[in-house]
């Protein structure tokens, strides 16, 4: 399964990210400064791999090809899933408002931060945890050989297309010194 696999190791990467964001949001609470960089970095790690392109494989080509194969699970979860990816949207434009405040020197927008970081968690592990427990090994059975090797491609392409070729491994380095950074102190 390897459109199964690849969607599965991106949950990988974007619980590094929850991970560094859990120890950005109890520095600021130990009011640290934290680097407007590293935060933008996040933002677009957020914005760029976990929504447009991760949620897009999910959304634009795995739930589209799936949708009519009569998959109770799919047709369980899928709203709430649905839900969840425009829950975590508000959260990243939150986020992009209240660190253009930090930037322009409103202490006050990074406790804000701090919030937000932690609600984008609280989400996203059990979001996370859904799919992988739940959607995706049942997703799995209504995928042969030759769909799972379509979807793989379907991904390959989205990515290239939202994100652009290398980014994917820009985005692996700036977790490694993220986590470096934030984490392994």
């Amino acid at each position: 399964m390897k459109a199964i696999n690849e969607l599965t190791n991106e949950h990988q990467g974007i619980e590094i990210m929850l991970d560094i964001m859990s120890a950005i949001a109890e520095q600021i609470d130990r009011n640290a400064v934290i680097e407007a960089n590293h935060l933008d970095g996040i933002l677009e790690f957020l914005a760029g791999f976990a929504d447009k392109c991760h949620h897009g494989k999910e959304e634009t080509i795995l739930f589209k090809s799936l949708k009519d194969k009569q998959n109770a699970a799919l047709d369980k979860l899928l709203p709430h899933i649905l839900d969840e990816h425009e829950e975590g949207r508000s959260i990243i434009r939150a986020f992009r408002t209240a660190l253009g405040e930090y930037k322009q020197g409103e202490s006050s927008a990074l406790p804000q931060i701090g919030q937000l970081f932690r609600q984008y968690i609280a989400l996203l592990q059990q979001h996370i945890r859904t799919e992988n427990e739940e959607l995706f090994p049942a997703l799995a059975k209504d995928i042969d050989d030759r769909l799972d090797e379509k979807l793989f491609e379907a991904f390959e392409k989205l990515e290239e297309d939202v994100i652009g070729l290398g980014k994917h491994e820009e985005y692996h380095a700036m977790l490694k010194q993220y986590r470096d950074f934030y984490i392994s102190k």
